[in-house]
């Protein structure tokens, strides 16, 4: 699932089943190269806050990109700027794969049969098969490999930094129920001491109602 963001790059936003890392990123590149070409971005939640941390998107042209899957990340700025040129760059790129002259294996075979040495005894080493193929799909799944592999140290690395920021909270909490419970100690210390002055108070005022009681009594005749 994802929702298109105004600014150009569609924000991957990961189905309910989707809970570890492992099979984020299954899904994360699965989803990628569904949509090739396509722009996307992931979002750090750190506290109450959404910030955009990277951009994401895989590419059918890795010759012109010089990669198959391309990590961006850097201040939200940054990455609004590179949104706001990625078509431009897109066209660059397709108009480099389309100029871009493919090699000519005939020409490249012919050139090779011309140079050989006919003195020399003929090479009996059995030619590897299919290395040209093989050669460039290994470099292309390492590159997709090498961008993840980024992507998860970056993820982690907010991760860390949101965790840090909860348990600074969590701590400045601590220390203001601690504050407040040292100012309740303090306020009940001399409320108790007051109560004690006024109970002091009242048993005096009670003796000398008593010794004027008894005053009045030997006042009165008999």
């Amino acid at each position: 699932m994802a929702t298109e963001q105004p600014a150009g790059s569609t924000e991957i936003q990961y189905p309910v089943e989707v809970t570890n890392a492992q099979s984020r990123k299954q899904y994360k590149l699965s989803l990628l190269k569904s949509s090739p070409e396509s722009l996307y971005c992931d979002y750090a939640h750190i506290e109450d806050r959404k910030i955009k941390n990277n951009l994401i998107f895989h590419t059918e042209h890795p010759t012109a990109w010089h990669t198959a899957v391309l990590f961006i990340q850097g201040s939200e700025a940054s990455l609004h700027s590179f949104e706001d040129i990625f078509l431009l760059l897109k066209d660059e790129a397709d108009k480099l794969e389309t100029t871009s002259p493919e090699p000519d294996i005939n020409a490249e075979s012919t050139t090779t049969d011309s140079t050989v040495n006919t003195s020399e005894p003929p090479n009996t080493t059995p030619a590897p098969t299919n290395s040209t193929p093989v050669a460039p799909k290994y470099m292309e799944q390492m590159q997709e490999t090498l961008a993840l592999l980024e992507q998860d140290f970056t993820e982690f690395r907010e991760l860390t930094m949101a965790r840090l920021c909860e348990h600074s909270l969590s701590q400045q909490l601590r220390d203001e129920v601690c504050q407040v419970k040292r100012e309740c100690r303090m306020a009940l210390s001399e409320a108790m001491a007051e109560l004690k002055e006024l109970q002091e108070g009242n048993g005096a005022l009670r003796a000398q109602l008593a010794s004027f009681k008894e005053d009045m009594t030997l006042l009165e005749p008999s």
